[in-house]
């Protein structure tokens, strides 16, 4: 009879392929049976709404409880598929099929048959990468290219290089699978000139294969030689052709462009060169002889710019000013746009906000700090679009300030100035806009200094708000517009019996809001008194409150504001912390914890919530434990890689720094996330990648409200990821990324005295630095050379640092392995002589005891040393 798991799983197997949920169940590997258990019982709870009330783990134990295995069952005959479940086919590959008519099989039925799966769609795959360029790769250099196959179905990926001569076998490569789709073919030509690289899928060549690229010579700049008179040490005069020959014949191709040098005054040089072919180019500036810094420059020459699915235009491309928006335009060429990137390389960071106009173009907006020229890369399908990177130059800010602009102080009818500072900011412009609340222009009179600052006056005739634009070459300056309120709050300048106002700008805050007025004694009566006032709503989240003091005396202004708090708690004081939540990530299948404290925040449960980036369980084996002293531990473990938000809250409210975000990524690996804005409302979305590196951003809108965001890391460290939406900084940001070094088992090192030497029965230690080699696995074995293996005890002592010790058990030779992700680290494995625990070597025996001939009769052992084992 089958047992009780086999049933369990047979029914749920069953229910799945006549619902189309899992019709592959069939292929599924008989030796993960937590596993298959997990995926069907996942599919029944997320589309035919059957929980489970017991864990994949329990259901395939043979000593499961009867009981919970059937209340799981009997949930089954009632169940019922929901909307969009993702129901697949199953795909047969029968040996035989049977044809039949009325009552009868067709002559010669069954027929034999040879079903196959349905061939990939080569057209769907494309390459790219170095080695397919059509110039720039050299003859004994490896270079690489990547295949990229998702979306095209099942078959195998083959490429072959032909060579100038015709042949297909001289040329080496390697063919790996990089996960996710990806395939990258690295190769190293040994031959100079035309070679065809054929790229196949399925059986046939892919879109633009075969791929022609051509080999240059390998550079050799040893083969170059130098001669002539300018070259001598002596003899050269002044006023005489100093002239020399340079000899480059069988060094390969390393010849110069020519620049062109325009003085243009002021101290001020153009220079301009015209590069004919691509690869990588040396631009050497001296002056008086000697490199300016940073000199030399590489430039990396590509080749020359194809087809464009995209054009960039707009004043943000050539210049700008600190503090302010410079803006540019995307907009799609044909109907296909591409995958679009953004990066801005300068004196500053620079927030880059994409705004899809859903029209085939986008606003695109970055905000530079500081001036100077910045470098901006638009990027579509990995490549620089034509005239890419563009310079612009961004200018120092205008100032502008003085009691004219502050939002109080300001009296009716008496005269006020403020100041703008333009000295810094290069040519433009000055231009002001000023205007009171009921639409009036005012007059500012401007006094320039010749400076390039101007001091500019004015004087308020109504007790009502004022507005005043400062632009200087078209461009607001920092903080313009500036609103000068009204009067009604000021300490001196009111009249008895004349109406006045004030202004709450709560755009910031909410609207819960409370006003008082009260005046002092004397004023009305022998009592304080409380003051009619009315309150307007304005439409951009303020209010005007409209009062008249009834006569002369002290008034106080009360405005309160105050969110509503539940009082039986308050999440405010509420507290988490501990390894679990480690901002740089915690490892994957390895339990941990962290422990929320209470105290003083009332009568509440806490509560924990897991969100991965993928999809499937984030975390197993969560539990919180209550510890009766106001706080509670938080266990988990963490199922999957990548970014995590834990979200902690208390009696429904969120603590502080909720919810907690975990992340982390690999140096040349993408790091992607998601944003999700909906029910955000209207706004613009900003992001930034700041760290140890330049990180290009791509960001992919998905039409449904998210946006998909990946950067490349290219060091190891810590990186801030700022997301701004509505030029704010969204909960949690800036959030902290650690990454880690991609694994390079070469780069792992060991030190210590226990390499060097050792005595039997002895500890003998030694370090393992892995901090710059990834994440990987140690192993360390020493064997004897009769082949008995050494005790080894390996501790982390900290992140990607362990302290080895063993005890090897018999002197002589014993060799070393250390291994970092199966891979030996350089120097190993190592040959060590052990010592013996004594050292012999001081130890005499003689006497006629130990003669080769004669009676034993005594003999005397003389030591150098006090110490002898027994």
């Amino acid at each position: 009879l089958p047992t009780l798991d086999q049933c369990t799983l047979f029914l749920i197997r069953l229910f799945a392929f006549l619902l189309g949920l899992c019709p592959d169940w069939a292929e599924w590997d008989p030796n993960k049976p937590v596993q298959n258990a997990r995926e069907a019982m996942q599919q029944a709870d997320d589309w035919l709404g059957v929980p489970q009330v017991i864990a994949p783990e329990e259901i395939v134990d043979p000593d499961v409880d009867e009981h919970s295995v059937m209340t799981y069952l009997s949930q089954f005959p009632k169940a019922k598929l929901k909307p969009n479940a993702p129901l697949k086919p199953k795909q047969l590959f029968p040996d035989k099929v049977k044809a039949y008519g009325p009552g009868q099989d067709i002559n010669k039925s069954p027929y034999s048959v040879n079903v196959a799966k349905a061939m990939g769609d080569p057209s769907k795959v494309h390459a790219r990468g170095p080695g397919l360029d059509a110039t720039g790769n050299v003859a004994n250099k490896p270079t690489y290219f990547d295949i990229y196959t998702a979306g095209a179905g099942h078959g195998d990926i083959s490429v072959v290089i032909v060579d100038p001569q015709g042949k297909k076998d001289t040329v080496e490569l390697i063919l790996e699978n990089k996960g996710d789709s990806v395939f990258r073919c690295t190769y190293r030509p040994v031959l100079e000139g035309p070679h065809n690289i054929h790229v196949l899928f399925a059986g046939q060549e892919i879109p633009k294969s075969p791929f022609n690229v051509n080999i240059a010579e390998a550079i050799n700049p040893n083969a170059c030689r130098a001669t002539g008179r300018g070259l001598q040490p002596k003899g050269v005069r002044v006023k005489e052709v100093a002239d020399f020959k340079v000899f480059t014949k069988g060094a390969g191709s390393g010849a110069e462009e020519q620049v062109k040098v325009r003085d243009l005054g002021n101290g001020v040089y153009e220079c301009e060169y015209y590069p004919q072919r691509p690869g990588k180019y040396i631009v050497n500036i001296t002056w008086g002889g000697q490199p300016i810094a940073r000199s030399p420059f590489e430039v990396e020459v590509g080749e020359e710019a194809g087809f464009q699915k995209v054009r960039a235009w707009g004043p943000g491309l050539k210049t700008g000013m600190v503090g302010k928006s410079a803006d540019f335009v995307v907009e799609a060429i044909g109907t296909e746009v591409g995958t679009l990137g953004f990066s801005i390389e300068g004196p500053s960071q620079a927030k880059i906000e994409c705004d899809d106009k859903g029209d085939g173009s986008c606003d695109v907006r970055y905000w530079p700090t500081e001036p100077g020229d910045y470098a901006v890369h638009v990027i579509c399908d990995d490549e620089d679009i034509k005239d890419s990177p563009f310079m612009a130059h961004i200018l120092p800010a205008v100032k502008a300030y003085g009691p004219g602009l502050q939002p109080t102080g300001v009296i009716v009818n008496k005269p006020t100035e403020f100041t703008i500072d333009a000295c810094m900011a290069g040519n433009g412009h000055l231009k002001i806009y000023a205007q009171d609340a009921e639409g009036c222009a005012f007059h500012i009179k401007i006094t320039e200094r010749g400076d390039g600052t101007f001091v500019c006056a004015y004087t308020p005739v109504k007790p009502i708000k004022h507005t005043i634009i400062i632009t200087w070459g078209e461009v607001n300056v920092p903080n313009s517009p500036f609103r000068v309120y009204g009067p009604g709050v000021e300490k001196t300048g009111l009249k008895a019996n004349e109406p006045t106002y004030f202004t709450v700008d709560c755009s910031e805050a909410g609207q819960d809001i409370s006003i008082g007025i009260k005046c002092a004694p004397g004023v009305v009566g022998p009592a304080e008194a409380d003051i009619d006032f009315d309150i307007i709503k304005n439409d951009n989240d303020t209010f005007t409150v409209k009062y008249t003091p009834p006569g002369p005396g002290r008034y106080t202004i009360m405005v309160l504001f105050a969110d509503q708090v539940d009082p039986s708690h308050d999440a405010g004081k509420v507290r988490a912390e501990g390894p679990g939540l480690n901002k740089t990530g915690v490892e994957v299948g390895n339990p941990t914890h962290f422990t929320i404290y209470t105290k003083g925040a009332g009568k509440a449960k806490p509560e924990v919530h897991f969100t991965a980036s993928g999809p499937g369980e984030a975390v197993r084996d969560f539990e919180i434990i209550d510890n009766h002293d106001y706080s509670y531990t938080v266990k988990y473990t963490a199922l999957q890689q990548g970014n995590m938000a834990i979200s902690v809250t208390h009696g429904g409210d969120p603590i502080p720094k909720s919810p907690f975000h975990l992340t982390g990524g690999t140096v040349g690996k993408p790091a992607p996330f998601t944003i999700d804005t909906k029910g955000a409302g209207a706004g613009g979305l900003g992001l930034t990648v700041e760290g140890p590196c330049e990180a290009k951003i791509e960001c992919q809108d998905n039409g449904d409200g998210t946006c998909s965001v990946s950067y490349i890391p290219t060091e190891a460290g810590e990186y801030a990821i700022n997301i701004l939406f509505a030029e704010k900084h969204i909960p949690g940001s800036p959030f902290k990324a650690a990454i880690r070094p991609a694994f390079d088992p070469s780069k792992v090192t060991a030190s210590g005295p226990g390499l060097e030497k050792a005595k039997a029965g002895e500890p003998a230690t030694f370090t393992v630095d892995c901090t710059r080699a990834g994440d990987a696995e140690l192993t360390i074995e020493i064997v004897s050379e009769t082949g008995v293996k050494a005790e080894v005890h390996i501790q982390k002592t900290s992140e990607g640092t362990f302290s080895v010790t063993y005890i090897p058990s018999f002197h002589g030779t014993h060799t070393i392995t250390i291994k970092y992700g199966g891979n030996a680290i350089p120097y190993f494995p190592k040959v060590l002589q052990v010592e013996p625990s004594v050292d012999t070597s001081g130890v005499h025996v003689y006497g006629p005891g130990v003669e080769p001939r004669g009676n034993i009769i005594s003999f005397v052992i003389r030591m150098k040393s006090t110490s002898l084992s027994k």
